[in-house]
C-alpha cells in the first residue's frame, strides 16, 4: 500500500464534510454567540475525526507491518 492510498483513505469525503461542518459550527459560535448550546456537537465531530485520522493510521502501519514481514 502506497503513501497515495494512505491519504485518499485518511482525507474521505465524509471525513471531510464532517470536517467542515464542525468548522462551520465553530465560525457561528464565534459570530454570534451561544456556544454552549453547539459545543456537544462540536466535540463528538472533533472526537470522530481524532479517532478516524488515529485508527486508520494505526491500521495502515500494521497492513504495511506485515507485507514488509511477507517480503523478507
Amino acid at each position: 500500500m502506497n503513501r497515495k492510498t494512505y491519504w485518499t483513505i485518511l482525507l474521505n469525503s465524509l471525513f471531510l464534510i464532517l470536517y467542515g461542518y464542525g468548522l462551520y459550527l465553530i465560525y457561528t459560535a464565534c459570530q454570534y454567540g451561544n456556544i454552549m448550546k453547539r459545543l456537544p456537537i462540536i466535540i463528538v465531530i472533533g472526537c470522530m475525526g481524532l479517532l478516524w485520522m488515529i485508527g486508520w493510521s494505526v491500521v495502515y502501519h500494521i497492513i504495511n507491518s506485515s507485507f514488509a514481514l511477507q517480503f523478507q
